[in-house]
């Protein structure tokens, strides 16, 4: 997504990231800048439990399930 989002002033290529975020999250994004805050780098590595996300890169705990992250 980040080829697309770094020429999203073309019409073209704002379109096809809109419509890349809305295939993989379900959501349809209408702000184009909104896609920036919701970069895979904001986020840790999986859940040892669940699998969910942790919610920074530091996370030593899953707000999803509770668990304690071992990798943390």
């Amino acid at each position: 997504m980040a080829p697309l989002l770094a020429d999203a002033v073309d019409p073209v290529r704002r379109e096809a990231a809109l419509d890349l975020y809305e295939e993989t999250t379900g959501f349809r994004e209408t702000n184009i800048n909104a896609l920036w805050n919701y970069r895979i780098a904001n986020y840790g590595l999986p859940c040892t439990e669940c699998g969910k996300p942790l919610r920074t890169p530091r996370a030593k705990f899953c707000a999803y399930c509770g668990a304690t992250s071992q990798l943390g």
